[in-house]
């Protein structure tokens, strides 16, 4: 797989499809600061930036490497790629992040995002 495979799944896609298995089928949505500690290195204030830009062009490539690995998202695996794709394809309604009590705050702007891209 080449990078240009990641152009397929923006930064506010990524973002918002960064969560965790809370109990059998339910998950979580991470938090940023969640996000901030998974990735090796960014702050909450840089993941929160990255998580707005609308493509990867202005992302340099430790940053976006560290983006994904804090969103547990690895634009390598097939799994990971199907997963997400196979998630937008569905008509995605977000419930998990519904839920979230940053939903108005943190991830309603980014599905915004997403559904104007």
């Amino acid at each position: 797989m080449n990078w240009e495979k990641l152009n397929d799944f923006p930064p506010p896609l990524v973002r918002c499809l960064a969560r965790v298995k809370a109990r059998g089928r339910a998950v979580r949505a991470l938090t940023d600061q969640e996000v901030a500690l998974g990735s090796g290195g960014l702050t909450t204030i840089k993941v929160r930036e990255l998580s707005r830009f609308t493509n990867w062009s202005q992302v340099a490539i430790g940053d976006a490497k560290k983006f994904c690995d804090g969103c547990r998202f690895d634009p390598f695996s097939s799994a990971d790629r199907n997963r997400a794709g196979a998630y937008m394809r569905s008509n995605p309604q977000f419930i998990f992040l519904r839920q979230h009590p940053h939903w108005v705050t943190t991830f309603l702007p980014l599905v915004k995002l997403i559904k104007d891209a």
